[in-house]
Formats: structure tokens, sequence, C-alpha cells
């Protein structure tokens, strides 16, 4: 099962900056905010 910004390596998650570049900080913080659902879906923790 996937999960947000998840990346080929399951044990990885990345976004904001890391995957698009230099952009707004609101889009890196949502980006990172939704990458920390995705790591607590993916320890089965939400």
């Amino acid at each position: 099962q996937r999960h947000l910004f998840q990346t080929a390596n399951p044990k990885v998650f990345a976004g904001g900056d890391m995957v698009r570049g230099s952009d707004l900080v609101v889009t890196a913080v949502y980006e990172g905010r939704q990458a920390a659902e995705g790591i607590l879906g993916f320890l089965g923790l939400n």
C-alpha cells in the first residue's frame, strides 16, 4: 500500500523542495504535514 509522499523506497518519504525544487515556504510546510500523515499511515499509527 502506498502512502502520501512515499517514494519508490517504501521507507523514504519526500515532499516540498525535494520533489519540486525551490518553491513557496507555505507549499513545503503543507507537503511536510502531508508527508507526516503518510509516515503515520506507514507506521500504522493513524
